[in-house]
């Protein structure tokens, strides 16, 4: 895809989800996140009656007086992309592939972060770290984090989520919202997620699609890793390769429930085939309730 294509495309899937957020998903996104942060302003008095719990133990024994922590609520949030680009996301079907799904998700969520009046950012990575923008208000930032949304990597073999999660922790500075955007066909990140999630409001949104967790007994096919490149003949009528597909999808669903459920991250799966508006809608709609 060359940059005329590509600005094309941004440009068009840029006035599909305003249209679509102007409608409602504004509504929807806001409520789970506003007012779920709060920062520390300074101490006050001990009345009684307060809650104990917001007692500053350390600064009440310098000064030998119960000291309360007053907090107010933040004005406006910092919500963060990591988006994957890896060849992994060139899967789909003849409507989308998960690359262009995870697009077209981070697209709608910055322009839902710009409407609500939130900084937005974004970490994109593929082999490793592709381009880095810390979270900041305005159409400025939505324009830049949409042109990075359909950027293409120099190299895109292999997936760094590690470092990707990495950098994420570094730049944001205060608690914040972070979106992973992938298909999490990735190894060894969980120690960079794990402080990620306890740190910051995480939300996994994985892009799956049923053809490729699922290959039918069709006979011999050549299939290829796109992340490695590798070819492999197999049988797909085999009993063992059906077996072995089976194992391996669920072995990988528990073990991601797993590493989310340590780190305290919450997990939105979607399917190439999925109405993607209607599914982030309902999405926000049951966190809101929840919370």
């Amino acid at each position: 895809m060359d940059s005329t294509e590509i600005a094309k495309k941004a440009r068009l899937l840029e006035v599909r989800t305003k249209r679509l957020l102007d409608e409602s998903l504004s509504g929807s996104f806001k409520s789970p996140f506003k007012g779920q942060g709060l920062q520390f302003s300074e101490h006050r008095q001990y009345i009684p009656g307060d809650d104990v719990r917001h007692i500053d133990w350390k600064a009440s024994a310098r000064t030998r007086d119960p000291l309360m922590k007053k907090y107010e609520e933040e004005r406006e949030l910092s919500i963060l992309l990591v988006l994957d680009l890896s060849r992994s996301g060139s899967f789909g079907t003849s409507r989308t592939t998960k690359r262009d799904l995870l697009r077209e998700t981070a697209a709608m969520l910055a322009h839902a972060a710009t409407i609500a009046g939130d900084k937005i950012g974004i970490v994109t990575f593929a082999e490793g770290v592709v381009e880095t923008l810390p979270p900041k208000k305005g159409k400025a930032a939505l324009h830049r984090v949409l042109a990075a949304c359909f950027a293409e990597p120099a190299s895109d073999r292999g997936s760094r989520l590690d470092l990707a999660l990495s950098r994420a922790n570094q730049i944001l500075k205060h608690t914040g919202v972070v979106f992973i955007l992938s298909d999490f066909e990735a190894k060894n990140y969980e120690d960079q997620l794990l402080p990620l999630g306890h740190g910051h409001d995480v939300i996994a949104v994985r892009a799956f699609n049923a053809q490729e967790e699922r290959i039918p007994p069709i006979g011999w096919i050549r299939l290829e890793d796109p992340e490695t490149g590798k070819v492999s003949l197999v049988d797909t009528s085999s009993y063992r390769f059906q077996n072995w597909q089976k194992i391996k999808a669920e072995k990988k669903e528990k073990d991601l429930r797993s590493v989310f459920l340590r780190s305290k991250v919450e997990d939105l799966s979607i399917e190439t085939e999925d109405d993607l508006f209607r599914r982030l809608v309902l999405f926000f709609g049951a966190r809101s309730r929840r919370r």
